[in-house]
């Protein structure tokens, strides 16, 4: 089977493995009906976003929304008209099917897309080992024995004010390296979380020279629905072994990064990045 080179793909995966890992319906067009973000009237489906993992910047597009403050309706929805909705209706169904996208409120889009940003930001911490950012996100609270208010000695850990699965002693120092280990047992954990959706299927599109001849299924990756799309890729940023940059205006990783690149291939970081340029020469 040919396949498109795995370096358009960042070298995360190729075309092929897209396609077969992941499919997804996008409508014509998208509303706000009834406070909710769902197809438009005409309830017409195209299918030019059908490989959501084909797209190498699906989760930075999803997290650079949750960056922005106060998200207004219609960049939510242009995401959406490009991207179409997170969730199945019904995941027993095919989710191929007509009409089978869960509706989703504005502010449920917005908390989404801000838990992807805050998981991009304390990737980069990690990777930089940025320890005054670590610090402020990793929190103790002390639990205490039943009827002993403020007697015990052991503290439940926080990250980003949700629990992780570590305890440290009430009085014990928060060293860096406590701290390091803490948020990539938080990071590392809120993505299993999200992708626990994620089975396997087997392909039977393998590539094998003699496919009519020799029964061999390839088994891959089944993945449900564009929200488990969107934090599988962010897994597979993760797990990428090259040396990688931040973008200086979105934070956003930067993988295979040329020698002087400081930001993303992104339009608006461009034109950020010319912005900033121009305001520092006329101060001059």
């Amino acid at each position: 089977m040919s396949r498109v080179s795995s370096k358009k793909m960042r070298g995360l995966i190729d075309f092929g493995d897209a396609v077969s890992w992941c499919q997804w319906p996008v409508a014509e067009s998208y509303w706000v009906y009834r406070g909710k973000i769902q197809p438009g009237p005409k309830r017409i489906w195209k299918w030019t976003m059908d490989k959501p993992l084909a797209d190498p910047n699906l989760f930075k597009s999803f997290a650079n929304l949750g960056a922005r403050r106060n998200l207004p309706e219609a960049a939510i929805l242009r995401w959406v008209h490009d991207h179409g909705l997170l969730w199945l209706n019904d995941p027993s169904t095919d989710k191929l099917s007509f009409d089978n996208q869960k509706p989703i409120t504005p502010d449920e889009f917005r908390e989404e897309a801000s838990r992807a940003y805050e998981a991009s930001t304390l990737f980069k911490s990690i990777y930089s080992k940025d320890f005054q950012a670590l610090h402020s996100r990793i929190k103790r609270q002390r639990r205490d024995p039943l009827g002993k208010p403020r007697q015990g000695t052991n503290a439940d850990v926080y990250l980003d004010g949700q629990p992780i699965p570590m305890v440290s002693g009430v009085d014990s120092e928060m060293a860096d390296e406590y701290v390091l280990l803490a948020a990539k047992v938080g990071l590392e954990g809120s993505v299993k979380m999200r992708i626990r959706g994620v089975g396997w299927d087997f392909n039977h599109h393998s590539g094998h020279p003699r496919p009519l001849e020799v029964y061999r299924p390839t088994l891959v990756p089944s993945i449900p629905d564009l929200y488990s799309a969107i934090w599988f890729q962010f897994g597979l940023l993760m797990n990428d072994a090259r040396p990688v940059k931040f973008c200086e205006v979105c934070d956003s990783p930067i993988f295979r990064p040329r020698r002087n690149q400081k930001v993303c291939s992104g339009s608006r970081c461009r034109t950020e990045k010319s912005r900033r340029k121009k305001a520092r020469e006329g101060s001059f």
